[in-house]
């Protein structure tokens, strides 16, 4: 499993973000082949994926707290929430989506 998965993740490298518009300046991230094989792994995809926070790039890093809110990973709050306080992607072009995935996942990780 753990080859697959880490061939899995590493396509999210080159995954554009995209998706429907929620009304503001994000998209609306949706589940799509390559992120339902990643979650079709369950639960033992969630330290890869958590591991991968600190390195990835913006839209990787998109997918990455996407992916871990749909496998209610509570186990990864500490890690999203450094990755929403860190300052690696502050200056750089981006729309609010990964702070919109961000938000989403701690507003749900209580209730799991």
């Amino acid at each position: 499993m753990a080859g697959e998965l880490n061939t899995l993740l590493d396509q999210l490298r080159s995954l554009p973000v995209e998706g429907p518009s929620r009304g503001g300046p994000y998209v609306g991230i949706q589940p799509n082949e390559l992120t339902r094989a990643i979650v079709a792994q369950g639960p033992a995809a969630i330290p890869a994926i958590t591991s991968r926070l600190d390195s990835a790039s913006w839209s990787e890093a998109v997918y990455l707290v996407f992916l871990l809110r749909e496998l209610h990973a509570a186990a990864a709050r500490q890690a999203v929430e450094a990755l929403r306080d860190s300052a690696r992607f502050e200056g750089t072009p981006h729309d609010m989506t990964l702070d919109m995935q961000i938000n989403y996942f701690l507003r749900d990780v209580d209730s799991w």
